[in-house]
């Protein structure tokens, strides 16, 4: 693991982490203008559905980092992992989408288009993980081009085109997809 270099690594982390506020906060602003505070509401919810799941894959992260660094070769096992606990988690969320939905006057249609965010949600802290172990500089990158694509993502689906949730749930899956 010589060709890490810390400090680089660690200045590249620092200052695409301020740019990650800068474009968050645009973001944010783009969805809380355009977005009805029901709409918002909907969409702080798949997030926070979302966010149960993916505790779970902090098992496999976690582990892929140590094995990744001790030198063993399992990239392709934590990718499986990771699309396995990915699938897995669909049908508990469309379970829970159902509870809540029925529970709550939120549209079940929309908490169901949010499972597509699962799979890439999963995917790129796989990714992510096995990329830290070689160059953790290039994970900042992957963040940077995360950041700054969502914004143009955003202002077409959720500004222009006026999809509402919709338009973030597709800007954040597109903005993955490319990161």
């Amino acid at each position: 693991m010589s060709n890490i270099r810390v400090t680089y690594s660690g200045l590249i982390a620092f200052v695409i982490g301020l740019l990650s506020v800068g474009t968050g906060l645009v973001f944010t602003l783009i969805i809380t203008r355009r977005l009805a505070p029901e709409e918002f509401g909907t969409w702080a919810l798949i997030g926070t559905m979302i966010s149960y799941f993916l505790i779970s894959e902090a098992i496999i992260d976690f582990w892929t980092f140590r094995q990744v660094v001790r030198g063993e070769k399992v990239g392709k096992t934590s990718l499986f992992s990771s699309a396995l606990f990915s699938l897995a988690s669909i049908p508990l969320y469309m379970i829970l989408a159902f509870i809540i939905s029925d529970q709550s006057k939120v549209d079940f249609n929309i908490l169901v288009l949010g499972f597509i965010l699962l799979p890439v949600y999963f995917l790129s802290q796989a990714l992510t993980q096995i990329n830290s172990a070689f160059q953790p500089q290039k994970t900042s990158y992957s963040l940077m081009i995360f950041e700054i694509s969502k914004i143009p993502t955003a202002l077409s689906f959720v500004y222009f085109l006026d999809l509402g949730v919709i338009g973030a749930i597709i800007a954040i899956l597109i903005a993955y997809i490319i990161k």
